[in-house]
Formats: C-alpha cells, structure tokens, sequence
C-alpha cells in the first residue's frame, strides 16, 4: 500500500515539475519577445522614427 502511495507522490510532483519547468519556458520566450518589442521601440525612438500605433 505505502509503495503505491509513494509512487503517486512521486509522480505527482513530477507533473509538478515538469508543469513548472514548461511555465518558465514559456514565460522566458515572453520576456524574451517582450525585450525585442522594447529594444525596436527604442531604436525606433532613438532614430526618431514615427511609431505607427
């Protein structure tokens, strides 16, 4: 009984993990987009282009 419980533990937290693991790449492919957005606005600015909005 106590090893089929510890397998269900274990597995479990390995959905965790691998839950945690997909959500930081998820959220590290954001920030990278993110920091694009910002670095084309600024060049955009910096050459004192006009940004279509």
């Amino acid at each position: 009984m106590s090893t089929n419980v510890d397998k269900n533990s274990a597995h479990n937290s390995m959905d965790a993990l691998s839950t945690l693991v997909y959500t930081a790449k998820k959220l590290l492919k954001y920030q990278e987009l993110f920091l694009v957005v910002v670095t084309m606005v600024q060049n955009a600015e910096f050459a004192n282009l006009p940004i279509s909005r």
